[in-house]
C-alpha cells in the first residue's frame, strides 16, 4: 500500500475514480487476507507507522484515508482471530 501511496503522491498528475477500476478475488487458501495469525497485524501496524510517518510530511486526505483503512483492516483481523477461537 506505501508503494502505491509514494508513487501516486511523487507522479505529476493522478485521477481518483468514482467507479471500480479492478476486481479484487478474496478468499484464497493462504493469502494474507484470509490467514489469521499475528504477523499479518504486526505488518500492518508497521504500514500504519510508516503512514503516520509519511502524514507528518504531508498530512493529505489521501493518507488519512488510507491511515483509516489500515486501521479499520488491524481492527477486523484482530476481530477475526478473536471470533475463531
Amino acid at each position: 500500500m506505501l508503494f502505491v501511496y509514494n508513487g501516486v503522491m511523487k507522479s505529476n498528475s493522478y485521477l481518483i475514480a468514482d467507479f471500480p477500476v479492478h476486481h479484487y478475488i478474496s478468499g484464497r487458501k493462504n493469502s494474507m487476507t484470509t490467514t489469521l495469525n499475528l504477523k499479518n497485524i504486526y505488518d500492518t501496524v508497521d504500514n500504519i507507522r510508516d503512514m503516520l510517518e509519511l502524514k507528518k510530511q504531508s498530512d493529505t486526505v489521501e493518507i488519512n484515508t488510507r491511515i483509516k483503512r489500515e486501521i479499520d483492516m488491524c481492527k477486523k483481523r484482530l476481530e477475526d482471530i478473536y471470533y475463531s477461537m
